[in-house]
């Protein structure tokens, strides 16, 4: 909705008639809201005459929609009130917060059931694996998980690397090399396996040795099979 300003004819009416008649009244001769003459009043340092009547007519309508199970925010809507007033209303009664009740459930599973249909989706895993396609195919590695983007980037960018220094370089948290980069939703139980599987990456057995304290250990390095390049660099 487009915002609709204050004319100059506008605030001398309202200076005019806050003097004698309710924010209810002025409201209706001045084809505004309520709320919208509380607030102009206030920026025009008026001190308006509240009506006792409607804050106690609000009161009950919001106890009522309150008790039928409705949220802050749809009892405001059908009141024409901010949800923090509702809120501030509502903890003064003592009433405790419908937000996270079944109506509310409901209403949340119906927008969303909306929603899908416009997308065409039939649910929100569907919506989720369709974003994750549209971001590797995006990154250059079509087929492969979000994750798996993101490694075949950076093997891609940086050259040879371990499972740690990947995990590092990723952020993540370091649980070893039998548990780190493990995820049994992709192909083989891990995204190396996933990347290796989709020939992109190949892993080169005991390519490094580090040595430290007493005989020292080897290192497993991945890196791009030769003559693969993601596909956005082809075009």
């Amino acid at each position: 909705m487009k915002r609709r300003f204050w004319t100059a004819s506008e605030d001398a009416k309202l200076r005019e008639l806050f003097k004698t008649k309710p924010a209810r009244e002025i409201a209706i001769e001045l084809n505004r809201t309520i709320r919208s003459v509380y607030q102009h009043c206030d920026r025009l340092s008026l001190s308006i005459r509240r009506d006792k009547n409607l804050v106690q007519f609000r009161k009950s309508e919001i106890k009522r929609l309150i008790e039928e199970g409705l949220s802050d925010e749809l009892t405001a809507k059908q009141l024409g009130m901010t949800r923090k007033g509702v809120s501030r209303h509502r903890i003064r009664m003592g009433m405790p917060a419908n937000d996270r009740n079944e109506r509310y459930r409901q209403s949340v599973r119906e927008k969303t059931k909306e929603q899908l249909a416009k997308a065409g989706l039939n649910s929100l895993a569907e919506g989720r694996a369709r974003e994750f396609e549209k971001f590797s195919e995006n990154a250059g590695w079509p087929g492969v998980s979000v994750r798996g983007a993101q490694i075949a980037n950076l093997l891609y960018s940086r050259g040879p690397m371990s499972r740690r220094q990947i995990t590092e370089a990723l952020g993540m948290p370091w649980k070893g090399s039998r548990k780190s980069l493990n995820n049994p939703m992709v192909p083989g139980g891990s995204y190396m396996a996933e990347l290796q599987r989709a020939g992109i990456v190949v892993r080169l057995k005991r390519a490094v040795q580090v040595l430290g304290k007493g005989r020292g250990y080897t290192h497993d390095l991945y890196m791009i099979a030769i003559g693969v390049e993601p596909c956005q660099k082809q075009a």
